[in-house]
Parts: structure tokens; C-alpha cells; sequence
């Protein structure tokens, strides 16, 4: 998600530091949007099946959709570096591509590494 913000962002956009200070705000805004938004829909989705009616149960839903603003926190930190100078703005969402593909591939070799059934 927060590589096609960023690829969004980048297309027409400008790539100066006040820019990509922008963007990274709109990466971070996206994420809590999307997590508000998903955990939302699940709530309403599964609303007669769990027993966590009302507000309480929609707060607890859309807290579980941590993981989706964690996942964009990188993004988010590599846009405000180049927003503070500590490296060239120009061409950093490439650098994004590559560091969210190669998360992405850990997470899921995790992933797949924990959930393999254990066959002794």
C-alpha cells in the first residue's frame, strides 16, 4: 500500500524536500485511513457473530489493523529523511520500491515459516 502511495505521489509530483515531507505525510495518512476504513468493514461485516457490539467493538477492530500503519512506518521514515536532508530526495521512492519488496518477502517467509506444520 505504501509503495503505490508513494508511486502515486511521485508520478507528476515534485521531488524537493518539502515535497517528499508531504508525502510522507500522505503515506502515514493513508495507512491510518486504510486501517480505519478495513477495520471498519470488518466490523460491520462480522457484527452478529462477535459478541463486541457497539463503539468498543469497532475501537478493538480497528486497533487490531495495527499491523497495516506498522507496515507503512518505513515508507513513511525514508520519505521524512529525505524531507530533512539526511539523503537526496530525487529518486528515494525507488529506494522505497526496493525496501517494501524485500519486507514484504521476509514477512511472508516468516509468515510461512511459522504456520508450517511441524511433521515429527
Amino acid at each position: 500500500m505504501s509503495s503505490s502511495a508513494v508511486a502515486a505521489l511521485t508520478r507528476f509530483g515534485e521531488t524537493t524536500r518539502a515535497a517528499r515531507m508531504d508525502d510522507a505525510l500522505w503515506v502515514l495518512f493513508t495507512a491510518l485511513a486504510s486501517a480505519l476504513a478495513h477495520g471498519y468493514a470488518h466490523q460491520i461485516a462480522h457484527r452478529d457473530t462477535q459478541g463486541h457490539p457497539g463503539v468498543r467493538g469497532v475501537m478493538r477492530t480497528v486497533l487490531a489493523e495495527w499491523p497495516l500503519v506498522l507496515a507503512a512506518l518505513p515508507t513513511t521514515l525514508l520519505l521524512c529523511g529525505a524531507g530533512l536532508g539526511w539523503w537526496r530526495s530525487e529518486g528515494i521512492e525507488y529506494v522505497a520500491f526496493g525496501i517494501n519488496t524485500g519486507l514484504l518477502l521476509c514477512w511472508g517467509l516468516v509468515d510461512a515459516l511459522l504456520q508450517r506444520p511441524s511433521h515429527r
